[in-house]
């Protein structure tokens, strides 16, 4: 005698699974959740890609505008250890001038990368 997953006798041509639809396992209600799952790990897929995606495109822009903010500080016969400094000050200046959690944690990354510039 066949057991359906909850331990039940199972009626013969039932799912196992479903044991209230009259088809053999697998049934449609099995391949339907089949497929529901396999559409949501495609999506997580697809979310986690495009974030993914994202946060390289901001990186490149971070040290991108690190780099800017470093060059416009070195001025005519200024030593590129001041440039780090000023370049820093201004960073800070802006972190300091904002409420937004967002332009802090962007400035911020900024300020690390600018930190980090060998000089």
């Amino acid at each position: 005698m066949s057991y359906d997953i909850h331990g039940f006798p199972l009626k013969s041509g039932y799912c196992e699974v479903h044991p209230h639809v009259h088809q053999e396992y697998p049934c449609s209600l099995c391949y339907a959740e089949i497929e529901k799952h396999h559409r949501m790990k495609q999506e997580e897929l697809r979310v986690s890609k495009a974030i993914q995606e994202e946060r390289d495109a901001s990186i490149g822009v971070i040290e991108q505008i690190g780099q800017e903010i470093y060059q416009s500080m070195k001025g005519f016969r200024v030593k590129n250890t001041h440039a780090k400094k000023c370049a820093i000050n201004a960073v800070n200046l802006v972190l300091k001038s904002t409420d937004s959690s967002a332009k802090k944690m962007y400035y911020g990354k900024i300020l690390a990368y600018i930190e980090n510039l060998k000089v």
